[in-house]
């Protein structure tokens, strides 16, 4: 009976430790993941809401509709690469509680047409729309004050954008390759990186006064005919490498060095200030 008794009193001690290791399915504590009806993956934050970690890529999945509460709480983020590759999808609603889009959250979803952007979002990460190339238009928040690193490069149906009042730096590749047809930069813009707008389609552009560097290539390849350059840029190289259907600049005082216009075959007229 002793023997008996010290087996069996093994097999429960090694039971609870089992057990104990396994972990526990009840309520969620922070960090813990949930699933919502489209079995996309969230996942608790330090103030209760939720983060959606990872999204469905199923052919017969087109339209995607990320809720405002799962299992109660409130989703108030998409997390980087949350929908990275995700080739079937075509349509997004994102609720308006989300606040936050991740580096490279929707990048390589190549059917991707149409998604909507809350007014409360705040930052929308790099690469976040990288090679989405069926986009067709986007609206930017008025909360955004930087379009981060390659944001849509590579959209090449995208030729609709506002930029709002605001927006502070427009950072490098971040509309390369394009299919803009027209665009404003509104005078809070600061920064434009390099190759920024290289390749869009847009004829017209009008640089505001508030813009203090604009990088190489910044407007590359674009079917730019007129520009006016402003003195608040002191120094231009190689903005507009390769626009071959420019024809004229001016370029206003306060421009203190100016190189590189590299294969703009058309250029027939600088107008340079005094000084």
């Amino acid at each position: 009976m002793k023997k008996i008794f010290k087996i069996s009193a093994v097999l429960v001690m090694t039971l609870v430790m089992v057990m104990s290791s396994v972990p526990s399915l009840t309520k969620a504590s922070t960090g813990d993941v949930v699933y919502d009806s489209q079995h996309m993956e969230y996942k608790e934050l330090e103030d209760g809401n939720l983060e959606l970690v990872k999204g469905v890529d199923y052919e017969k999945v087109t339209d995607i509709v990320i809720p405002d509460y799962v299992d109660g709480k409130k989703v108030v983020s998409i997390r980087r690469n949350a929908f990275y590759n995700c080739r079937y999808i075509v349509n997004v609603t994102i609720p308006d509680a989300v606040t936050r889009i991740g580096d490279s959250a929707f990048e390589s979803c190549e059917n991707l047409k149409k998604i909507n952007i809350p007014d409360g979002v705040t930052y929308i990460g790099k690469s976040a729309f990288y090679d989405c190339c069926s986009l067709e238009k986007i609206n930017i928040p008025e909360n955004i004050t930087s379009i981060n690193y390659k944001c849509f490069d590579s959209c090449y149906k995208l030729e609709k954008v506002n930029i709002p009042y605001g927006v502070e730096r427009i950072e490098d590749y971040a509309f390369s390759m394009c299919g803009l047809s027209n665009i404003t930069i509104p005078d809070s813009v600061t920064y434009i990186g390099t190759d920024a707008f290289l390749k869009c389609g847009f004829s017209r552009l009008t640089i505001p006064n508030s813009v203090e560097y604009v990088g190489g290539g910044a407007f590359g390849m674009c079917p730019i005919t007129e520009v006016t350059v402003p003195g608040s840029i002191k120094e231009m190289h190689g903005m507009f490498a390769g626009c071959n259907n420019l024809t004229k600049v001016t370029i206003l005082e306060g421009v203190e060095n100016v190189s590189g216009f590299s294969e703009c075959y058309n250029l027939k007229k600088v107008n340079l200030h005094e000084s």
